[in-house]
């Protein structure tokens, strides 16, 4: 099975940090009709998910707070706007926490996508 398209105007995901939750996760979400970008360490196996649409891996997991500010707040990056910001790791967690208000302004927040967005109504039964 291959992409689905996106039929009701769904807002990405950007799943930040993780191993194998994030693959879980590219997967349930890719499968219907999701669009997924990761950041996750290089050499994850969510890197080679064909439910991730683009991947930006990072080397350095000291720096990886420096990295994901690049990533999100480069304007270059402008299509990565919108997205729900998924954190999957303790890093990813505390770097959305230290960068909320800034990151309010361009994502969804995690905390608050569940109020948002019914997520049962995505998956297929």
């Amino acid at each position: 099975m291959g992409h689905m398209e996106n039929p009701y105007n769904k807002p990405p995901v950007l799943i930040l940090g993780g191993a194998q939750n994030s693959v879980s996760i590219a997967r349930s979400l890719g499968r219907n009709g999701v669009k997924v970008y990761l950041s996750v360490r290089q050499g994850e196996n969510a890197l080679f998910s064909r439910f991730v649409r683009q991947s930006f891996p990072y080397t350095d997991s000291k720096n990886v707070h420096g990295f994901w500010k690049n990533l999100l707040f480069n304007p270059h990056n402008q299509f990565l706007q919108g997205s729900i910001i998924f954190p999957c790791n303790d890093d990813a967690v505390e770097f959305v926490a230290l960068n909320q208000d800034r990151l309010k302004t361009l994502y969804i927040s995690w905390r608050i996508r569940i109020l948002k967005y019914d997520w049962q109504c995505w998956i297929k039964k």
